[in-house]
Order: C-alpha cells, then structure tokens, then sequence
C-alpha cells in the first residue's frame, strides 16, 4: 500500500482552535487518505462524537469552549462504550508539568505531540500505529471509488 495513503477509510475527529496548525494538519491528513471532521472546541466535538462514529480523536488540550480536558472525561465517562473506549491523541504545546496535560495522561490518551516540534509523518506514523494498522497492508475492501473515476 502507498505509505501516503496509509489513512484509507479512516474517520478522525480532529479538535484544533488554531486555524494555521488545523490547516496544515488537515491537509496531511487528508493527504493520507483520512476522513476528517474538524472542530474548533471541545463542546463541537462533544456533539460530533455523539452524532458521528470516529475511529481515533486528535485534539488539542487549550482551546477556548472546553479544553481538550473537558473533552476527555466526556470520552471516558461516557455510557457509549464506542465513546468511551475511542483512541485519544493529544496535540499542545502546553509543557509536561502543566495541569491539563497531567489530567489528560491520568484520563488515558495513546500520545502527545509537541504542536510546533513533532514532524506530521510522526502523527501520521502513530495514528496507524494505534489504529493497528500496518505500513504495507491493503486498503479496506469496502473503500467506494466514484464511478467517473472508474470509466
């Protein structure tokens, strides 16, 4: 399988308040071949979660309209046990010993990454990582291609 296209078929809730580093992440993304809804607070995202199924979360923890904190004990309190167990990767570049990052990690998320260090194949590498997806697998079966495309 095309290492860009890595993504195929995957749906991620991307929760990100800065508009320059969601454009640039949603572009990769995109380019490897997730489907992506992007929201800019953790209440959007609360509400998308609940109307939407999602194969992983990518948010940030300090946005305005309920911080990435919010979001997580929203995640793992939540009676919907494919809301509750849903992958969590956390984007900030809050440092270590700050409280929400300590909260998140007590919450239970599968990474951080520093927003203005962490190279975006990175992400990308562990998004499939935690999805369980290999590097060289095939693209999913029921991944429908357009029938203009086809002819």
């Amino acid at each position: 399988m095309n290492d860009k296209l890595i993504l195929l078929g995957k749906k991620i809730l991307f929760v990100e308040d800065d508009v320059f580093v969601a454009d640039v992440i949603l572009l990769h993304l995109q380019n490897a071949g997730a489907n992506i809804v992007h929201v800019d607070s953790g209440k959007e995202a609360m509400v998308a979660l609940m109307r939407e199924e999602f194969d992983i979360v990518l948010t940030d923890l300090a946005m305005s309209l309920g911080t990435g904190v919010d979001l997580l004990e929203f995640i793992r309190s939540n009676e919907n046990e494919r809301i509750k167990n849903i992958p969590v990767l956390v984007l900030t570049n809050l440092e270590k010993d700050n409280p929400l990052v300590q909260q998140a990690s007590q919450l239970g998320v599968q990474g951080f990454f520093a927003k203005s260090s962490t190279p975006l194949q990175e992400i990308i590498s562990k998004i499939s990582d935690v999805l369980g997806i290999e590097e060289n697998s095939e693209p999913p079966v029921n991944v429908n291609i357009p029938r203009d495309i086809m002819q």
